[in-house]
């Protein structure tokens, strides 16, 4: 089967994940190490993730970007408050009895395994 990745794509991910998995903001060798890139590949690729704000260096060392944790955190934090807000509204609408307004379950019921 072929492969649809992006190689360069691929790079940043695990530059991203290995600054993700170190204990503390890594050195450029110590990422060029942990993710088996040549040193050249992975600053560049260091220095565009810096440009978008994915990545930071401070005094010689790189971690995960502001923008980056912004990015996130406002995602995860969206899908909770849309997830809560379905919830408290489908919760509003059952029944005593466990149905809904149309007499059915307000969300959707597990199938058990046959």
């Amino acid at each position: 089967m072929p492969d649809y990745t992006i190689a360069v794509l691929d790079k940043a991910i695990r530059v991203l994940q290995a600054m993700s998995e170190a204990q503390r903001p890594a050195t450029l060798t110590e990422i060029v190490r942990t993710v088996g890139e040549s040193k050249n590949a992975v600053f560049r690729i260091l220095r565009t993730l810096e440009k978008h704000g994915f990545a930071a260096q401070v005094e010689g060392r790189w971690a995960l970007g502001m923008d980056l944790h912004k990015m996130v955190d406002a995602d995860v934090t969206n899908k909770f408050a849309r997830w809560k807000q379905g919830y408290s509204r489908r919760k509003r609408d059952v029944r005593s009895d466990g149905t809904g307004k149309n007499g059915r379950a307000p969300w959707p019921q597990k199938t058990p395994i046959a």
